[in-house]
């Protein structure tokens, strides 16, 4: 189908389903960013807060066994304060002032003025070593305020030695409760180890803890117990790793031997809930949800001195001899920093929690996050690579890219088969019908008719444009219409030489038969008749020129080149004679015969008229030699007659007999006239022989034997045969028998009617 003027289409032209697809795509794609950037959005943010609560809870899960770690000892601590052994020495020296620690117990062993019995103090240190041994800690001991010494079990007390300067016992007597220190190196046991401790008062009455101090009771805790609590690794995060850091951001206990004693930036770490930092000097600032802000005042904890890191590689290092001056911290003292960050997290839940911020730590970016244990005031960081964070996120993210791309093709899918349905196809549909107008194939209608309102407006013009072209193929040939459409042009005046099969046909009788009808009953016959033999023609490819009356003139070999012309010419003619005998027969057109004159020759076609109005139709000789010889038949009593040159082209397929020798009116020279009789094959032996006895007596006709002529003609003349040639014939002959023609003669005769 072809319905541009020019050969190809510009680069820019392309199909409409084409055009919709790309701007399906186009907006498709948009859709698709925005929503990818969007489920971008809340995939990374959901996601980061999966991690973030749970990367929470095995924090808050590490806090709590270190919290209860500390909290069985502080339960042991309690235990110990007691024990029989502790109790009684108390008792004695509430008694009997503190002197009375020096006398005799049970025995005769004298006591030192300044220390208890040796016995009292072993009877105590066995019950202090069952009870440690019971809970799998340390160490377990007690420091007596009267004279300094320590009782332990089997531990050599160094000479000179004093626990009312150490770390533990400094921070439980000023505190007057539970107290734990920072870690330190113990200089007996060269073991890094954090202390628990209690003050033990005089109570005669047992009633309050409000006596004078008799001594401290404490706990060594090995930091290798809690960093085997810390350290147990992740389920969910294999790059996780937690740190305990002190308050003024050191780092006590690590993995990585590295780590150890390294500046933490606290400070980078908002605590969940406040505005709270803690800052490398101690200090904390906390913004409390009224919007005052604060200072934390601190509580006389002076800072540890430095020292390098342990061997072991899990604490952090202290001076090696575990000097008085290292921090201290209390559970109920106003720490610098941790008091107010204790009040500002409060309402969080035990040990409170930070947000998960970002941070710079040993040169590489991490994402942070803090707790703080309550039990000990230490802070528990646990560091994870972003990576880990964001590679679930990126996966989830992928799958959900995945998810909108899924959702994106099958949108434009289903996009353009809407589309499709509402225009495209429409429009295909259009294209279709124009192509097949363009054939001249004007029957049907498009359906359904399109709701698109622009769509059905161009339906209805082709619907308008095809009935149109259906009257003005009314008017002119179709043949003629068709190849204008075709070629694309505008028809103008012009004309050609061809040679050409011309066709006249005209009703018998019609005077006498349009007399015999109404004019109703006539107009119906004459269009049925019209109808029938037309459609015969154009079946075999015939142009039908123009009805002359109840005449009809049509010819082959224009505007279409028809090889066959000749043979298709006397095939319509045979067939034009068969429709009729079939609308006799049925009633459809009674009385109606038809007569056919044929004649193949050159002939000028084209466009005649003038600008304003012109007609397709053929001139000259050739045309005027077949309406002579369509008038032949009622002369010759025939239905169909041709020329020579028709017949000469036809072929075998048709059975012709020689009529005679014609000069028609206005002609000098003669034409001979053949009657079609039929398809060949469908002749019967008898019909047969009788046209060949037919044609042997015309060739003795031509011959000038008379005789012979008459003697054939009689011999297949029988009464029930009405043959009005052979009667013609066989008078000429009888009358030339008497009265031979001239010798010049050429069996020629002239007709002086049309």
């Amino acid at each position: 189908m072809s319905l541009s003027t020019s050969d190809s289409a510009p680069a820019w032209r392309r199909s409409i389903k084409i055009r919709v697809f790309w701007i399906i795509s186009f907006f498709g794609c948009i859709l698709t960013v925005a929503f990818a950037t969007i489920a971008a959005m809340v995939v990374l943010r959901t996601t980061t807060a999966q991690a973030e609560q749970a990367l929470n809870l095995e924090t808050s899960q590490t806090n709590v066994r270190m919290d209860e770690y500390f909290r069985k000892a502080f339960q042991v601590l309690e235990l110990g304060a007691d024990l029989p052994a502790l109790n009684e020495m108390t008792a004695r020296m509430a008694a009997n002032g503190p002197d009375s620690a020096h006398a005799a117990s049970d025995t005769a062993e004298a006591a030192s003025p300044s220390r208890p019995s040796e016995h009292a103090r072993a009877e105590l240190a066995t019950e202090l070593e069952q009870l440690r041994a019971t809970f799998d800690f340390l160490y377990m001991y007690y420091g007596l305020e009267a004279d300094g010494s320590l009782v332990v079990y089997d531990y050599d007390e160094p000479e000179g030695f004093d626990t009312r300067v150490r770390p533990w016992y400094e921070l439980a007597r000023e505190s007057g409760e539970l107290s734990v220190t920072e870690p330190y190196l113990d200089a007996a046991t060269d073991v890094w180890v954090a202390s628990v401790s209690r003050p033990v008062r005089h109570t005669p009455d047992d009633s309050d803890h409000t006596g004078e101090l008799a001594g401290v009771l404490g706990i060594d805790v090995s930091l290798e117990a809690i960093a085997g609590m810390v350290f147990s690794g992740s389920k969910h995060f294999p790059t996780l790793r937690n740190l305990i850091v002190s308050d003024q951001g050191e780092v006590l206990i690590a993995a990585e031997e590295q780590l150890l004693g390294k500046p933490f930036p606290l400070d980078d770490i908002p605590f969940a809930g406040s505005a709270v930092s803690l800052s490398s000097n101690g200090s904390a600032e906390a913004t409390r949800a009224d919007g005052e802000a604060g200072s934390a005042s601190p509580a006389g904890s002076a800072s540890r001195s430095a020292g390098s890191a342990p061997a072991t590689g899990s604490v952090a290092a202290s001076p090696a001899d575990a000097s008085p001056s290292s921090a201290l911290r209390s559970a109920g003292s106003s720490i610098p920093g941790l008091s107010d960050l204790r009040a500002a997290v409060g309402s969080i839940g035990r040990g409170g929690s930070t947000e998960m911020s970002r941070i710079v730590f040993d040169g590489d970016e991490q994402l942070a996050f803090a707790q703080l244990n309550e039990s000990t005031d230490f802070v528990l960081v646990s560091i994870i690579d972003p990576a880990e964070i964001s590679a679930p996120a990126v996966r989830m993210l992928l799958l959900v890219l995945g998810l909108i791309a899924a959702v994106l093709a099958l949108y434009i899918f289903v996009m353009n088969r809407i589309v499709a349905r509402m225009i495209t196809m429409p429009i295909m549909e259009i294209a279709e019908d124009m192509g097949r107008i363009e054939s001249l194939e004007l029957d049907g209608s498009i359906e359904p008719a399109s709701r698109t309102y622009e769509i059905h407006l161009m339906q209805a013009g082709i619907e308008m444009m095809k009935r149109s072209l259906r009257s003005f193929r009314r008017y002119v040939p179709s043949d003629v219409v068709s190849l204008l459409v075709k070629r694309h042009a505008e028809a103008t005046l012009g004309a050609e030489k061809r040679e050409l099969s011309l066709f006249f046909s005209d009703i018998a009788g019609f005077t006498t038969l349009s007399e015999s009808l109404d004019p109703d009953t006539l107009a119906e016959y004459l269009g049925h008749y019209f109808e029938g033999v037309t459609a015969v023609l154009q079946n075999h490819r015939g142009t039908v020129d123009k009805f002359i009356g109840d005449a009809i003139m049509a010819f082959w070999g224009a505007p279409l080149d028809v090889p066959n012309h000749a043979q298709l010419a006397c095939r319509a003619a045979l067939e034009c004679q068969e429709f009729l005998e079939r609308a006799r027969a049925d009633g459809l057109l009674p009385g109606f015969h038809t007569r056919i004159g044929i004649n193949t020759g050159e002939a000028v076609v084209g466009n005649m008229g003038y600008a304003e109005r012109m007609s397709y139709t053929a001139i000259g000789d050739s045309v005027n030699v077949a309406s002579r010889f369509e008038g032949l038949n009622k002369y010759y009593g025939t239905g169909i007659v041709t020329t020579d040159s028709t017949r000469g082209q036809a072929g075998d397929e048709f059975l012709f007999r020689k009529l005679d020798t014609v000069v028609v009116k206005g002609k000098h020279t003669g034409h001979t006239v053949y009657e079609l009789l039929g398809f060949r094959e469908r002749m019967t032996a008898e019909q047969l022989d009788y046209y060949e006895r037919f044609t042997q007596a015309v060739d003795a006709y031509d011959a000038r034997d008379w005789k012979r002529t008459a003697t054939l003609l009689r011999s297949i003349r029988t009464p029930d045969r009405r043959d009005k040639p052979l009667e013609i014939l066989l008078k000429r002959a009888l009358r030339f028998l008497k009265e031979p023609p001239p010798k010049h003669w050429k069996g020629e005769v002239y007709l002086r009617e049309k």
